[in-house]
């Protein structure tokens, strides 16, 4: 009984909780993420494209409003490649404004999760066809909060 019991509780847990485990921002670790992305930007998600299989994450198309850091876009759209955040994707609003980080994703290997060695020929397009940044939720923060003013200020 104390294991239906344990296990009720914890299911519950994972369901009402994001379980990822972030590093602890503070000015040391805002600075290292700031030198190690490619693009630091404001925006929004207008779409998300569904992956065509189970172990491809959906792709973020993200409008940006203001480009902090970041060069060679040809365009204000970019998209977002979420495949190697696990429990830590981050699960995009549309419209709601975010601080995005990232590293530019320069071919489709970068995109799948280890242990995969096959990917969807959509995604290779994608890759090919758009500027992509790989991103996770500890590295992502809606424009409202504390967390995306520590991290612009």
């Amino acid at each position: 009984m104390r294991i239906l019991l344990y296990t009720l509780i914890l299911s519950t847990l994972a369901l009402n909780f994001n379980l990822c485990d972030c590093f602890p921002l503070n000015a040391r670790t805002i600075e290292k993420l700031k030198e190690k992305s490619d693009l630091i930007a404001i925006g929004f998600p207008t779409e998300i494209i569904a992956s065509e299989n189970n172990y491809e994450e959906d792709i973020v198309v993200f409008q940006i409003d203001s480009l902090i850091k970041g060069k060679n876009l040809n365009s204000r759209t970019i998209l977002i490649n979420q495949n190697q955040a696990g429990n830590c994707a981050n699960y995009f609003e549309l419209c709601e404004q975010y601080v995005i980080t990232g590293e530019k994703v320069q071919n489709v290997k970068q995109t799948y999760r280890m242990g995969q060695n096959s990917h969807s020929r959509n995604l290779e397009d994608l890759v090919l066809e758009n500027y992509m940044i790989s991103t996770d939720g500890c590295r992502t923060f809606k424009l409202n909060s504390s967390l995306a003013e520590t991290f612009l200020d």
